[in-house]
């Protein structure tokens, strides 16, 4: 199998396994590859309106450094909504899906969190 098609593979079982978010949670989020530039984008609606890091590990929120915020953070989220946010701007490396085939999001403030397999 190339490891292109491989690598498609593990994107959409992370799209398409996302844990769904209870009715009444705060922060609901997903993920979606772009066909051409195969960039995983993250997507979310935080409730609570503030900003949304993400982390490749189920961490603690007291310690932010295990947090991080989205490479185009400024763009891509605004009003509690984040659209096509993206780990790196470096095309290659935001198309990879994260070794664990798990990514957390989470705004640090409120204390919400959603992960998606």
């Amino acid at each position: 199998m190339k490891l292109r098609n491989i690598f498609v593979a593990v994107t959409v079982t992370l799209v398409a396994i996302a844990m769904a978010a209870p009715a009444d949670a705060q922060l609901k989020c997903k993920a979606k590859q772009d066909k051409k530039t195969g960039e995983i984008g993250y997507s979310f609606v935080n409730k609570a309106g503030g900003t949304v890091l993400y982390s490749l590990g189920d961490h603690d929120f007291n310690d932010a450094t295990l947090w991080h915020s989205f490479a185009n953070e400024d763009t891509c989220q605004s009003g509690g909504k984040g659209r096509n946010c993206v780990v790196s701007n470096d095309a290659a490396e935001a198309a990879i899906a994260p070794s664990s085939c798990k990514i957390y999001m989470a705004d640090l403030t409120s204390g919400d969190k959603c992960e998606l397999y």
